[in-house]
């Protein structure tokens, strides 16, 4: 006998739990992956936009840095009445045009750091860090020059922490109205036996001045209300073949008298260092300290050759201003005038290395009044982004950049940005 058992079919609550079907599944990761990448491709995108605005900030960042020390130690150039003298070998200011090939901070030592090829070393010489001290001359005893003050050789000047101001007839110089004189850098070359350039301003002409060197043999920084300043004009440490060449026609000025001022004179070259590791540029922008118009760094310290200022600084550029025919104005002509010193001002070129074609040997840059420094600098990312190709770099102020390293396929993913700052030299003439 047959039973048939029929099977009652699957509950609807069961049925419901097989899950999803292959294809549905396929479907399902399909999308959420469409999703993910898209995400992902977003997370990426202001991943790397982020990293370019930090890169970007970081070099905008040093050319500020750069930028500030150089243009606020250009507007101090030549403080101490020093003259401008003749560019580009000036006295307050002066410049190397267009680094050559392995060429170094200190020409022809190899031992210096070495400088950037096409860049340019700016110095800057002035009374910057340190007061100009007042001298009361008038006081007996004050200064004495040795043999004679017409020609002298040597001498002593002392100088008082208290400055005469506008006081009473008869008033004592340290009643009130007296101005406070900070003597501490004044001290401390003396007790450190450093040969500083001393610059004294004549009390008869504010414009004329002298360069001289501390004697720190002769002089005595025991009294701090009182230092007294030995110097020496001749036969010191920098003074023959170095100081005296600061002063113009290079020697101590006829006419002199007695100085109303005392300064420490300090030099300043600005540079962009060039630095390889493994063979990829490592550009600085750095500063140089010198006893002025020497090859020596300050207080002997090799350290004082190169200052970082600023990372990836690849160029430095001065161009220089000049009102050559007196009409208060600086005139462009670009490119310059194929006569120059013509007086026509529409053919007048009065911009000093803004063109490869200038010629600085020219007599027409002796004449005029030197008016404003310009300074520009070119900075770059420290990465590279291999999503962005750089134009090519062509002609920055005077510097051609035809053939250099810094346009091959590599240098270009650097993003670049450039400042140029117009500097007014107030203390030259």
């Amino acid at each position: 006998m047959n039973i048939t058992r029929s099977i009652p079919p699957l509950p609807l609550a069961r049925r419901a739990e097989r899950g999803y079907s292959l294809s549905e599944l396929v479907v399902s990761m399909t999308a959420s992956l469409v999703l993910i990448l898209g995400v992902l491709g977003v997370f990426e995108m202001n991943s790397r936009m982020a990293k370019v605005q930090n890169d970007l900030a970081d070099t905008q960042q040093s050319l500020r840095a750069g930028q500030h020390e150089l243009v606020r130690m250009g507007r101090m150039a030549g403080r101490g009445s020093l003259g401008v003298g003749v560019i580009p070998a000036g006295r307050a200011v002066a410049v190397r045009n267009n680094a050559a090939e392995e060429e170094y901070i200190s020409p022809g030592d190899d031992s210096t750091p070495g400088v950037l090829e096409g860049t340019d070393v700016v110095t800057l010489r002035g009374v910057f860090n340190s007061s100009l001290l007042q001298i009361q001359a008038d006081v007996p005893n004050t200064v004495v020059f040795n043999p004679s003050a017409a020609a002298p050789t040597d001498g002593t000047i002392r100088v008082r922490n208290l400055a005469v101001a506008t006081l009473p007839a008869g008033a004592a110089v340290g009643s009130a109205g007296a101005v406070p004189q900070d003597l501490s850098p004044l001290i401390q070359s003396i007790t450190l036996g450093r040969p500083e350039a001393l610059v004294l301003v004549s009390a008869t002409n504010p414009d004329n001045f002298a360069v001289v060197e501390l004697d720190p043999a002769n002089s005595n920084a025991t009294n701090p209300a009182e230092v007294v300043v030995g110097f020496r004009v001749t036969g010191g440490t920098y003074t023959d073949d170095n100081y005296r060449h600061l002063m113009p026609g290079g020697a101590y000025p006829a006419g002199f008298g007695m100085p109303a001022y005392l300064g420490i004179l300090e030099e300043y070259r600005y540079y962009v260092r060039e630095l390889r590791v493994d063979a990829e540029l490592m550009p600085t922008l750095v500063r140089a300290r010198t006893y002025p118009n020497t090859e020596v760094p300050y207080a002997s310290q090799v350290a004082n050759w190169s200052t970082e200022l600023a990372e990836n600084v690849f160029d430095l550029q001065a161009v220089f201003g000049f009102d050559q025919n007196t009409d208060g104005r600086v005139t462009d002509v670009n490119p310059p005038d194929p006569t120059p010193g013509d007086p026509s001002p529409a053919d007048m070129d009065e911009l000093l290395y803004d063109h490869p074609n200038d010629d600085d040997t020219l007599p027409v840059w002796a004449s005029g009044r030197l008016a404003w420094l310009r300074v520009t600098t070119l900075s770059r990312t420290d990465r590279t982004d291999n999503t962005y190709e750089a134009p090519q770099l062509l002609l920055v102020e005077d510097h051609d950049y035809a053939g250099s390293e810094l346009n091959n396929d590599k240098n270009r993913r650097h993003r670049r940005r450039i400042v140029s700052t117009h500097v007014e030299l107030r203390n030259v003439f």
